[in-house]
């Protein structure tokens, strides 16, 4: 199985995070990735952390990794 490491700048934007992780795991597939993994504040990150960091929380029982790669089934 080929895996893809993810890295990138994320910022407060969720949708523009969502959309650049589409791009990376768009691209991995096309490499061959089955997996494509990427860091723990992928979706939010902020330079200083305060009170928007529990409200941008998802909830545990929820699988947050939908892009639409994902959702074609191309990668994992």
């Amino acid at each position: 199985m080929r895996i893809a490491l993810g890295q990138l700048e994320s910022g407060a934007d969720i949708q523009a995070n969502l959309a650049a992780i589409d791009r990376f795991a768009a691209s991995a597939a096309a490499d061959g990735a089955a997996l494509v993994a990427f860091p723990e504040y992928a979706t939010y990150e902020k330079k200083v952390v305060d009170a928007s960091f529990p409200a941008m929380a998802e909830p545990l029982d929820v699988l947050t990794t939908d892009v639409s790669d994902a959702r074609r089934g191309s990668v994992t």
